[in-house]
Protein backbone atom coordinates (compact mmCIF):
# COMPACT_ATOMS: atom_id res chain seq x y z
CA UNK A 1 0.00 0.00 0.00
CA UNK A 2 1.41 3.32 -1.07
CA UNK A 3 0.42 6.05 1.21
CA UNK A 4 0.87 9.48 -0.03
CA UNK A 5 1.97 12.49 2.40
CA UNK A 6 -0.25 15.63 1.71
CA UNK A 7 2.19 19.20 1.98
CA UNK A 8 1.72 20.76 5.55
CA UNK A 9 0.44 24.95 5.70
CA UNK A 10 0.84 27.01 8.03
CA UNK A 11 -1.48 29.52 8.31
CA UNK A 12 0.07 33.21 9.71
CA UNK A 13 -1.86 35.76 11.01
CA UNK A 14 -0.88 39.59 11.68
CA UNK A 15 -3.48 39.97 15.01
CA UNK A 16 -2.91 43.90 14.75
CA UNK A 17 -3.88 43.50 10.98
CA UNK A 18 -7.05 41.61 11.26
CA UNK A 19 -8.37 43.33 14.15
CA UNK A 20 -11.70 41.99 14.53
CA UNK A 21 -11.57 39.81 11.41
CA UNK A 22 -9.29 37.72 12.89
CA UNK A 23 -11.13 34.53 13.48
CA UNK A 24 -12.91 35.24 9.77
CA UNK A 25 -9.01 35.47 8.33
CA UNK A 26 -8.22 32.26 9.58
CA UNK A 27 -11.04 30.10 9.07
CA UNK A 28 -10.56 31.73 5.10
CA UNK A 29 -6.95 30.78 5.24
CA UNK A 30 -6.97 27.62 6.62
CA UNK A 31 -10.15 26.92 4.42
CA UNK A 32 -8.09 27.32 1.38
CA UNK A 33 -4.95 25.32 2.31
CA UNK A 34 -7.26 22.46 2.32
CA UNK A 35 -8.98 23.47 -0.59
CA UNK A 36 -5.47 23.49 -2.35
CA UNK A 37 -4.47 19.93 -0.64
CA UNK A 38 -2.34 21.31 2.22
CA UNK A 39 -2.85 19.51 6.16
CA UNK A 40 -2.88 23.33 7.72
CA UNK A 41 -1.01 22.28 10.89
CA UNK A 42 -0.92 25.36 12.72
CA UNK A 43 -1.59 29.12 12.99
CA UNK A 44 0.60 31.62 13.92
CA UNK A 45 -0.22 34.69 15.17
CA UNK A 46 1.86 37.26 16.04
CA UNK A 47 1.27 41.20 17.38
CA UNK A 48 2.71 44.52 16.42
CA UNK A 49 5.21 44.37 18.76
CA UNK A 50 6.87 41.04 18.01
CA UNK A 51 10.28 41.80 17.32
CA UNK A 52 11.42 40.46 13.92
CA UNK A 53 7.83 38.73 13.17
CA UNK A 54 9.43 37.46 9.63
CA UNK A 55 12.41 35.72 10.98
CA UNK A 56 9.96 33.85 13.71
CA UNK A 57 8.03 32.81 11.08
CA UNK A 58 10.19 31.11 8.73
CA UNK A 59 12.04 29.57 12.10
CA UNK A 60 8.16 28.32 12.79
CA UNK A 61 8.51 27.41 8.57
CA UNK A 62 11.68 25.23 9.46
CA UNK A 63 10.87 23.43 12.40
CA UNK A 64 7.49 22.21 11.04
CA UNK A 65 9.03 21.20 7.59
CA UNK A 66 5.97 22.94 5.85
CA UNK A 67 5.73 23.51 2.24
CA UNK A 68 3.77 26.76 2.37
CA UNK A 69 2.28 29.81 4.63
CA UNK A 70 -1.11 30.90 4.10
CA UNK A 71 -1.80 34.33 4.72
CA UNK A 72 -4.97 36.60 4.75
CA UNK A 73 -3.54 39.00 2.36
CA UNK A 74 -0.06 40.85 1.76
CA UNK A 75 -0.76 43.33 4.22
CA UNK A 76 0.13 40.52 7.28
CA UNK A 77 3.62 40.55 5.68
CA UNK A 78 4.28 44.22 5.90
CA UNK A 79 2.83 44.66 2.20
CA UNK A 80 5.48 42.14 0.37
CA UNK A 81 6.46 38.59 0.28
CA UNK A 82 9.58 38.65 2.31
CA UNK A 83 12.79 37.44 0.39
CA UNK A 84 14.22 35.54 3.42
CA UNK A 85 10.58 34.01 3.71
CA UNK A 86 10.05 33.04 -0.24
CA UNK A 87 13.55 31.21 0.29
CA UNK A 88 12.33 28.54 2.51
CA UNK A 89 8.73 28.40 1.81
CA UNK A 90 5.85 28.72 -0.70
CA UNK A 91 3.64 31.87 0.56
CA UNK A 92 -0.31 31.51 -0.68
CA UNK A 93 -2.77 34.94 -0.02
CA UNK A 94 -6.34 34.34 -0.10
CA UNK A 95 -7.40 37.96 -1.25
CA UNK A 96 -6.06 38.76 -4.10
CA UNK A 97 -5.84 34.46 -4.49
CA UNK A 98 -2.09 34.12 -5.57
CA UNK A 99 0.70 31.65 -4.84
CA UNK A 100 4.29 33.01 -4.52
CA UNK A 101 6.17 30.25 -5.30
CA UNK A 102 9.96 29.90 -3.89
CA UNK A 103 11.33 27.94 -6.80
CA UNK A 104 11.80 29.82 -10.11
CA UNK A 105 13.23 28.50 -13.13
CA UNK A 106 15.57 31.03 -14.36
CA UNK A 107 14.53 31.95 -18.23
CA UNK A 108 18.78 30.27 -19.83
CA UNK A 109 17.30 27.06 -17.68
CA UNK A 110 14.26 26.68 -19.37
CA UNK A 111 15.96 27.15 -22.97
CA UNK A 112 18.52 24.65 -22.07
CA UNK A 113 15.71 22.28 -21.02
CA UNK A 114 13.98 22.95 -24.30
CA UNK A 115 17.12 22.40 -25.92
CA UNK A 116 17.64 19.02 -24.74
CA UNK A 117 14.20 17.62 -24.62
CA UNK A 118 14.23 15.07 -27.60
CA UNK A 119 11.92 15.43 -30.73
CA UNK A 120 8.67 13.54 -30.44
CA UNK A 121 9.06 10.67 -33.28
CA UNK A 122 6.56 12.21 -35.27
CA UNK A 123 8.56 15.36 -35.83
CA UNK A 124 11.66 13.30 -36.19
CA UNK A 125 11.03 11.09 -39.47
CA UNK A 126 8.73 13.90 -41.05
CA UNK A 127 9.73 14.40 -44.71
CA UNK A 128 9.19 16.90 -47.30
CA UNK A 129 6.17 15.88 -49.58
CA UNK A 130 6.51 16.86 -53.50
CA UNK A 131 3.91 18.87 -54.44
CA UNK A 132 2.69 19.90 -57.85
CA UNK A 133 1.48 23.71 -58.48
CA UNK A 134 -1.34 23.21 -61.35
CA UNK A 135 -2.32 26.26 -63.04
CA UNK A 136 -5.41 27.51 -64.32
CA UNK A 137 -3.90 28.30 -67.83
CA UNK A 138 -2.21 24.77 -67.92
CA UNK A 139 -4.82 22.93 -66.24
CA UNK A 140 -7.31 22.52 -69.12
CA UNK A 141 -10.08 23.67 -67.05
CA UNK A 142 -12.99 25.15 -69.13
CA UNK A 143 -12.88 29.08 -69.60
CA UNK A 144 -8.99 28.91 -69.38
CA UNK A 145 -7.07 30.65 -72.22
Amino acid sequence: MIVLEMPTAIVYLRSDVSGARQQWDEMQARSLGKRLGYTVAKTVVFGEHVEQPIQRLANVVRRMQADAVVVPSLEHLGGTVPDGLLRVVDVITVEPHDTYARWIIPPDAAAEMRARRPQPWFLSRRRAVPTMSVSAASSGCAGSR
